[in-house]
């Protein structure tokens, strides 16, 4: 499956794969190539910061020809965040700690061994923090000045300061990170700009301070041009905000319902008209936006169905072929990428990179791999191998028609409506038009994947896999039992019928347990998607895979189990807000070990969740 990244602007420094392509780029071109998925990248005007997996990064540039030169981070660390400069680059761990990659990159990292000789490279670690005990939790970087937020929600910054980028109420520059402000949720800055933007945990309040000479801060005040310090931006809520970004002349807000709201200079706002409060653009209403990323002066914007659009000037700005012009006024759609779930926006002062990430979705993630594998198929049509249960749940076709409704497609054709099927990814639009018109269905598709697993949890009747619940034993009954037999001094006939009305009580509990109140219970569920969604399922399916019943050993109760089996399905944790969610976290808790789940797998979070609804019902 062909997932192809898209660069536009001005490439200087050779990241296209064809040879001769440095300069101007009149139109969007196919970024060269590497041999394996992008989990985050971030780059300046001359080199990309690439991040392969959780500990491994590489340095892209025309410096090192068609090389990748590998960063080396301490081996117990992994990346959470990754931020850049138009010259510098910084990498937050896991665990608080943060690395800096300077301005000139050869010579500020320490080589391992001779440079000549070895790519492997090492950042430096800024002490300050681990030195002070402050545990880091999120960083950003402005175009001269770099901040960091704290877990108690304090911010510091450092870095120049000559447009009051730090907002510590004077224009002095500072080396080592100073305090700005406490009561900090998230941060905003970018870097093309020296304005900042950050939301409080309190007040529900978006804040602002820095550059602001073109209104970029939309606090409606064109006198501040240099905002010392922080200052509420009108008429936006915190809650509201998923994204700030600020170019040279102005600032884009997008919320969480996907409107765009603007604020700054009229050439580079997207409505042409100057604001000096964030405002909506109307060309982008109902559009969606989920994602958005600026340079000095041009926009990139991603729709949540992965439609693109641009806008903005410069000579090296022109996502469209048949659109060479110096200036991009309003939003225009930049039809050249091919949409995927899971594809990024980054842009510097002259260059936009438009990529694919390795996709985070745990669930889509398992079934293509179930897919791939082969395993538990249960059909084969023109030699591709995949499941009914899939094609009736995703097609509608009766499971004793899908071979015959099927089999007048080719093995390409078959191939493209199986990507469909098992992740929602459309890798041909025309064909899966055309079967989707063979097929009598709608085009564009009616139902999401997320929707159609979960209408399969709801459906009882086409579950073929239980999963056993022994009843737990009960101490008392059993020291008394051992009581009885201890003691010698009681008549035989006593002893007899004590056990059978011990015995009696027990069969009548086992009655129970058949009708799923209390003891032994069964919890119904599909066999592929426990084999797809749990290496610890999947590891028993593999040892016996015509087993239909698999007891289950975590001795967790009936009503957590059921909440594990339904997040194998949805990816969430939902429950009712009652007395009991502290009981009912403290079992859930480290169940992503145990049953296996996904690396990308959003349980934690899910728990996360939990956790603070308990402690707002405190």
């Amino acid at each position: 499956m062909l997932k192809q990244n898209y660069i536009f602007g001005h490439d200087s420094w050779g990241f296209l794969e064809a040879k001769g392509s440095e300069g101007k780029l009149p139109c969007i071109s196919t970024l060269r190539n590497f041999d394996f998925e992008i989990e985050r990248l971030v780059c300046t005007d001359d080199t990309m910061l690439i991040q392969k997996s959780s500990n491994e990064l590489f340095l892209v540039s025309r410096s090192f020809g068609k090389d990748l030169l590998k960063i080396y981070l301490p081996k117990e660390e992994k990346i959470m965040k990754l931020a850049s400069s138009p010259e510098n680059f910084m990498i937050l761990s896991q665990s608080g700690n943060c690395y800096y990659i300077g301005e000139h990159i050869i010579t500020v990292i320490i080589p391992l061994t001779d440079p000549q000789n070895c790519s492997e490279y090492s950042c430096r670690l800024i002490k300050y923090f681990k030195k002070n005990k402050i545990c880091i939790i999120d960083i950003s970087m402005g175009q001269q000045a770099n901040y960091f937020l704290s877990s108690e929600g304090k911010l510091y910054g450092n870095g120049i300061n000559k447009n009051a980028q730090l907002g510590i109420g004077t224009l002095k520059n500072k080396q080592l990170p100073a305090y700005i402000t406490d009561n900090v949720s998230r941060i905003f800055a970018s870097p093309n700009s020296d304005s900042f933007f950050y939301t409080t945990i309190t007040g529900n309040k978006l804040m602002a301070f820095g550059y602001n000479s073109q209104s970029m801060l939309g606090i409606d005040n064109l006198k501040s041009f240099k905002q010392r310090t922080p200052i509420e931006v009108p008429h936006i809520k915190a809650n509201e905000v998923r994204a700030v970004v600020s170019g040279k002349r102005h600032s884009i807000l997008i919320t969480r319902e996907g409107k765009t709201l603007v604020s700054g200079d009229k050439t580079t706002n997207g409505i042409s008209d100057f604001r000096t409060i964030f405002s909506p653009i109307p060309s982008l209403e109902n559009k969606n936006i989920v994602q958005v990323s600026t340079s000095f002066t041009k926009t990139i914007v991603k729709t949540k169905d992965n439609k693109f659009y641009g806008w903005g000037f410069g000579g090296y700005f022109s996502p469209i072929k048949s659109v060479q012009t110096w200036r991009v006024p309003k939003p225009i759609p930049i039809e050249e990428i091919k949409p995927f779930h899971n594809i990024n926006i980054w842009c510097s002062c002259r260059l936009a990179v438009i990529y694919h990430t390795t996709d985070k979705d745990p669930i889509r993630n398992d079934l293509l791999n179930l897919y791939k594998s082969s395993k538990l198929c249960d059909i084969e049509i023109n030699n591709v191998k995949c499941h009914k249960l899939f094609l009736n749940l995703r097609l509608q076709i009766p499971m004793n028609k899908i071979e015959s409704s099927l089999k007048i497609f080719d093995t390409d054709q078959l191939k493209c409506l199986c990507s469909w099927v098992y992740s929602d990814y459309i890798e041909n639009e025309q064909t899966i038009k055309d079967i989707f018109k063979k097929l009598n269905l709608k085009y564009p598709p009616q139902n999401n994947l997320k929707n159609d697993l979960l209408k399969l949890y709801k459906d009882n009747e086409s579950k073929n896999f239980s999963i056993l619940i022994k009843k737990r034993k009960n101490k008392k009954k059993e020291k008394k039992k051992s009581k009885i037999k201890k003691n010698k001094n009681k008549n035989k006939n006593k002893k007899m019928n004590k056990t059978k009305i011990n015995q009696n009580k027990t069969q009548s509990k086992n009655v129970d347990d058949n009708e799923n109140e209390v003891g032994n219970e069964l919890i119904k569920a599909h066999k592929l998607i426990l084999f797809a969604r749990s290496g610890l399922f999947q590891g028993l399916i593999d040892f016996q895979p015509k087993i239909s019943q698999i007891q289950d050993y975590s001795k967790k109760s009936k009503s957590v189990l059921k909440k594990i089996v339904k997040f194998l399905y949805t990816g969430e944790l939902n429950f009712k807000q009652n007395n009991s969610n502290e009981d009912t976290f403290n079992e859930l808790q480290f169940s992503d070990d145990y049953y296996q789940f996904n690396k990308y797998s959003k349980f934690k979070s899910e728990l996360a969740k939990i956790k603070n609804k308990i402690n707002h019902e405190k």
